[in-house]
């Protein structure tokens, strides 16, 4: 089980850098974000109907493929200074 874990930890250090550079995981959050929005912006014109908000209304947004792959690939939200994925400190 010693080799796997090297093997990953020699792919993360080559590609992003375990935190120390974090400019090199642009590229591949960038790509990230052009692919979903891409892929879901056509999956939005080729069935509609899955992507009707349940609540209709003058007040409610349509869909917006950039927002939701970024919402998708920003998981750490700071809300109040806790993050959301904790599960106590906010409600």
């Amino acid at each position: 089980m010693r080799w796997p874990s090297r093997a990953w930890s020699f792919f993360l250090h080559w590609t992003i850098g375990y935190g120390y550079r974090p400019t090199l995981v642009l590229p591949y959050l960038v790509g990230l974000f052009a692919v979903g929005s891409l892929l879901l912006n056509h999956a939005d014109h080729a069935h509609p109907s899955k992507f009707t908000p349940t609540k209709t209304g003058p007040g409610q947004p349509g869909f917006n493929a950039a927002r939701y792959t970024l919402d998708l690939l920003a998981h750490y939200r700071v809300h109040r200074g806790h993050r959301a994925g904790n599960g106590h400190g906010c409600t």
